[in-house]
């Protein structure tokens, strides 16, 4: 499972949502799992970017500011845009893949078992 902190107002963020959906098309099917976490303030930003990328998974939203956000502070997140990588245990395996990296590391745990 992928646990991606992204927000609709960040650039990077928003580049690389893409490569998150290239990499969610090809292993779901394997069982990979995306929970999406935005860091937004304003619904109709969040669920507009999320309608525009086509983030087909879970997304969620708390709409907190950050220095209100339970979510921000149980990860301790200094930015966006950051994600989890955790194994089929629940381990976290790896942190901030982009683009192939994280395709390469999904890769190699998909064909493990």
């Amino acid at each position: 499972m992928l646990i991606d902190f992204w927000s609709s107002t960040c650039a990077p963020c928003r580049k690389e949502n893409p490569n998150i959906r290239t990499a969610y098309n090809l292993y779901r099917d394997r069982g990979f799992e995306i929970h999406g976490v935005s860091t937004d303030t304003r619904k109709e930003l969040w669920l507009q970017a999320v309608e525009e990328d086509r983030l087909n998974w879970k997304n969620v939203c708390s709409l907190k500011e950050w220095g209100d956000n339970d979510v921000v502070a149980a990860y301790a997140l200094r930015r966006v845009s950051q994600n989890f990588l955790l194994d089929k245990n629940g381990t976290i395996v790896a942190r901030d893949l982009l683009g192939e990296a994280l395709l390469s590391k999904l890769d190699e745990l998909l064909n493990q078992d």
